[in-house]
């Protein structure tokens, strides 16, 4: 999961891992990319607008890289977020989110 917001990070790791998923976090598109690296993820959960890298830009560098098969969610508070529809992510999710909109989202990209 990468969100800048330590928060969210915070929260949404203790619910999904209460669902029984392993959580790793990062707070930055840097930071993600690290943890690709170290611990290749099933899914991420990413938040589009971060500082240091964007979520966009982290799907660009992940598909360089050769992780494009590892799905993306990503998640905004952006009002129009279907301008993100090509950017290669699996679903998009609008912020504030529905918790169990976002567990099926999560269970369904796995």
């Amino acid at each position: 999961m990468v969100d800048d917001h330590h928060e969210i990070t915070a929260m949404l790791a203790d619910i999904l891992a209460d669902e029984g998923y392993r959580i790793r976090v990062a707070h930055n598109g840097v930071e993600a990319l690290c943890e690709v690296q170290i611990c290749r993820p099933d899914l991420i959960l990413m938040d589009i607008a971060m500082p240091v890298m964007r979520g966009d830009q982290v799907i660009q560098c992940l598909r360089a890289q050769g992780f494009a098969d590892i799905p993306v969610i990503l998640m905004t508070a952006d009002q129009q977020p279907e301008r993100f529809d090509d950017i290669g992510a699996r679903q998009i999710i609008r912020k504030p989110f529905d918790l169990i909109h976002l567990l099926a989202a999560v269970a369904r990209n796995l």
